[in-house]
C-alpha cells in the first residue's frame, strides 16, 4: 500500500502543520489548547471507513494543486457544532442529541473551516513542494465522495485538539498516495527547514549599534 518507504519526512511535514493550529483553533474555542499529530497511517480507504466511529461527520474536499488529486479533511459532528455556537456567542455546547445532517450554518462553518486550514496547510508543505489546497463540497456520507475509490491507499494524518478538561477531539486529513506520487522524490528525501526570520529588537538594536560605531576619517 505505501510505495514510499520512510514516511518521517511526512509526520514531520504534520508535526509543523500541528504547531501551526493553535493559531487557528484558540480564537475558534476562545481557550488555549494542545494540538498534536498522532503516527500516520496508510490502509485502504474502505478499511478506513469501516474504522470510522458512527455518527454526523463532516467529510470535506480539499482540490490539490498543480498536481491533480484530492484530500479530505474529517471534522467530526460536535466538534463542528460546538465551534457553531461559539461564533454565535454562545459557551460552545453541542447539543445532547446530535442532528442527523448538518444545518446550513454548520455547512457553512466547515467550508470556513477548510478556507482557513488551506493556508497552514499550504505553508507546512512549502519546504517540500509549492502545493495549494482548496476546499470543496462539503458530505455527511463517504459514499457520495466522488474521487475516492474503497480499494485507493490512503495516507492518514490525525491530529488531536484539547481545549482545558475537554476530551480530545480528532481532525483527519487523508491523502490518496496517488495524489502523493508526483511528490515521491520529496517525500523520501530530507525536509529542509526553511530560515527562521531574525528577531525585530535583536535586529533593530543591531541597526543601532551599527549607525553608533565611529570611524576615523583620514585626510
Amino acid at each position: 500500500l505505501n510505495p514510499f518507504g520512510d514516511l518521517h519526512t511526512l509526520q514531520h511535514l504534520s508535526a509543523l502543520f500541528a504547531r501551526s493550529l493553535r493559531g487557528v483553533f484558540e480564537p475558534l474555542l476562545r481557550r488555549e489548547a494542545r494540538i498534536w499529530a498522532e503516527p500516520l497511517v496508510v490502509q485502504r480507504f474502505a478499511d478506513y471507513r469501516a474504522e470510522r466511529p458512527d455518527g454526523l461527520t463532516a467529510w470535506l474536499p480539499m482540490a490539490i494543486s498543480p498536481s491533480p488529486g484530492t484530500a479530505l479533511i474529517l471534522f467530526d459532528g460536535k466538534f463542528v457544532l460546538e465551534l457553531l455556537d461559539q461564533f454565535f456567542g454562545g459557551s460552545g455546547e453541542a447539543p445532547h442529541s446530535l442532528p442527523a445532517e448538518f444545518s446550513p450554518a454548520a455547512e457553512a462553518m466547515v467550508g470556513r473551516l477548510g478556507t482557513i486550514l488551506a493556508g497552514p496547510l499550504k505553508n507546512a508543505w512549502e519546504p517540500l513542494a509549492r502545493i495549494e489546497f482548496r476546499p470543496g463540497h462539503m458530505e455527511t456520507s463517504p459514499a457520495l465522495l466522488a474521487d475516492f475509490d474503497s480499494e485507493d491507499a490512503v495516507v492518514i494524518t490525525r491530529f488531536g485538539i484539547a481545549a482545558g478538561t475537554a476530551k480530545p477531539t480528532f481532525i483527519d486529513i487523508v491523502y490518496p498516495v496517488t495524489a502523493l506520487k508526483p511528490h515521491a522524490p520529496s517525500l523520501t528525501g530530507k525536509v529542509h527547514a526553511r530560515a527562521a526570520a531574525p528577531d525585530p529588537a535583536w535586529r533593530n538594536g543591531l541597526t543601532r549599534a551599527v549607525m553608533g560605531v565611529k570611524f576615523p576619517v583620514r585626510s
